[in-house]
This record gives C-alpha cells, structure tokens and sequence, in this order.
C-alpha cells in the first residue's frame, strides 16, 4: 500500500479490436481519451485495430489518423494477384504500413504495443512485440485474413489475422502488462440483413459470424467494454471514416464517467 492507504499504480491497457473497415471507429474512441487526458499505458491491437493501435503507440495523434484515413482506398492497400494463397496481394499495405509507422520496431515506440496473430501451421495464438522486429510487418501479419490475404512468414511461423482466437485482443494487453483493460469491439453483426456484394465482403462477413463467439468469451476479462454502434456501416466501405469515428466519439462519451473511474483506480487514487 501507499502512504493514505493508497494502491500502488495499475497498467491500464487498451485492447483495439478487429472489425475490417468498422475499425476506423478507433480513431473516435482515441481521440476522446486524449481529450480526457486517460492515455493508456500498453496497448494491444488485432486486425484492423493492430492498424490504429500501432500508429497511436508510434506517437501518431488521432486527428492525424482520421485525416490520413479520409485519403485511404483499398487500391492504395492491396493488389489483385493470380489466386493462390490469397486473391489480393499486400505489397501495397506493406509500403502504406512502412510509411506511417516509419520503420519503427517494437523498442522504438512510445507505448508497449503487441498485435494478435495465428500460426496457420500449428494452431497456435501468437503475440507479436519482440523488440527487434519491424512493428508494419507484425501489423501486416495481424492483418492477413485467411482467403484474402496472404499468410506472413515470420521466425519460423506462417502468421495470418490473429481474429480466429477472438477479435478483441485483452489476453494480449494483459501480457504486456496490464492489471486493467479497455476493450473497444467494433465488429458487430457483419451485414444486419444486407447481402454482401462481392468475394471479399462474403469471406469477411462469414469469418466475422464464426469469430462471434471466441469474441464474447474474451471480452468477459475486460474490465471495461466500449462497443460503438458500427452495424450500419459497411466492413469494407472505407470511406465512411467520419461516420465510423463519430460512432466511436459517442461510445467512448458515454462510458467516460467508468473511463475516470477506472483511470482513477489505476493511479491508487479515489474518484471524485
């Protein structure tokens, strides 16, 4: 105990969950926790929130991202290739990965970040943030939905989307550290009644129902759970980014009095 009777400093870490383009409301829910002064002190990211969550550890202020991301296209992110492992190829996200993370490995980021990935050869869940590694291909990897993208050769392991053992990564917060966790699901239910329109949007919306399940049971070790309203914005539709971070605005205003409380908790202190 500290002197008062105090607890001693808590981790808090924020988990950023995968949602395809539904994980643009991230950048919503950052920018409210900046305003707020609560920055967290890990963070861990799966799939499309590996994406925002490496950029916010990199130093990159939400604002930024939501200006980059108003400019992103998915030509800008993937390339048609000859089906093989994949049917789109990711030269180009990792060239976009590299440019915004600026070559930064692990050591080299202002937060403790890991992204959430699955070995394809053996089964396994596996945490990416070995200091020497290059945090874009570690990003690339959580990335790599099965059937869409290609799977990354990483030490040895053949890595894909690290959504197939839950989309909101709080198991990875908690192995960086952290006695606290944030967990911020922006998935949903893939289509709401609307039919997808093409391959990719049919793959992503069948792996989002399967991944619905291993998403609820790892949200019970949360200690606290955002989840904006994103069911009506499409997986794939990237331009929605101000939609998308309005929804996150709204969930993360509504959740700031448990957000103090729990930031409160974290620092040993009383609320007020």
């Amino acid at each position: 105990m500290c002197p008062g009777g105090a607890s001693s400093p808590r981790k808090i870490g924020l988990a950023l969950g995968g949602g395809a383009a539904r994980g643009l409301a991230h950048i919503g829910v950052l920018e409210v926790l900046e305003e707020h002064g609560l920055r967290p002190h890990v963070v861990a990211g799966t799939s499309a929130g590996a994406v925002i969550g490496a950029a916010y550890a990199a130093g990159m202020h939400p604002r930024q991202m939501r200006d980059r991301a108003r400019r992103v296209r998915w030509a800008d992110l993937s390339e048609p290739v000859l089906p093989r492992r994949s049917l789109l190829g990711t030269k180009r996200l990792q060239a976009f990965l590299d440019d915004v993370l600026q070559g930064k490995t692990f050591d080299q980021l202002q937060l403790p970040f890991a992204c959430g990935t699955a070995d394809i050869l053996t089964g396994e869940e596996v945490w990416l943030h070995r200091p020497d590694l290059r945090v874009s291909q570690a990003v690339r990897a959580s990335c790599a939905i099965p059937g869409i993208f290609p799977p990354v050769r990483l030490g040895g392991r053949l890595l894909v989307d690290g959504g197939l053992f839950g989309t909101v990564p709080v198991r990875g917060a908690r192995i960086l550290g952290a006695d606290l966790v944030v967990a911020v699901q922006v998935a949903g239910m893939p289509f709401r009644g609307r039919e997808p329109q093409t391959v990719v949007a049919t793959v992503m919306a069948a792996l989002s129902i399967m991944q619905r399940a291993r998403e609820l049971d790892e949200l019970t070790g949360a200690d606290l759970v955002i989840a904006p309203r994103t069911e009506e914005f499409s997986l794939v539709d990237l331009s929605a980014v101000d939609g998308l971070a309005e929804a996150g605005r709204e969930a993360t205003l509504a959740m700031l009095p448990a957000l103090r409380e729990l930031w409160a908790t974290a620092a040993g202190g009383q609320t007020a």
